[in-house]
């Protein structure tokens, strides 16, 4: 029963957790309350899920550059070996040239 000023009025009343709650206005709140709270753990695990997605795609993105990166440094090696193999090359090849000029030379000069 509530006293209002139109006099005494009888409502509906449950308990809930040992407290005696009144009206029919806290029985249409609870829902509404309820439901928002559903909708914000929904939110939540939502915002999770997606956090983890993109934890995930990053971890994927930075382990195929750091095979990249392993891969330029490989190539740059070889670059590197090719390079000084080519240079070496071409100065046993000149030395050897000069080394058979200077036979000829001296063959020349001989006869």
């Amino acid at each position: 029963m509530i006293l209002s000023n139109t006099g005494v009025t009888l409502t509906d009343a449950y308990t809930a957790g040992g407290e005696v709650l009144m009206g029919t206005m806290r029985w249409e709140k609870e829902p509404a309350e309820r439901a928002a709270s559903e909708t914000a753990d929904a939110a939540a695990k939502l915002k999770r899920v997606r956090l983890d997605a993109e934890e995930t795609e990053l971890g994927v993105r930075l382990k195929s550059l750091q095979v990249a990166l392993v891969a330029k440094q490989v190539e740059m090696a070889l670059l590197i070996w090719s390079t000084q193999s080519r240079e070496g090359k071409v100065t046993r090849g000149r030395i050897e040239m000069k080394e058979l000029r200077g036979a000829d030379a001296a063959s020349t000069g001989r006869q």
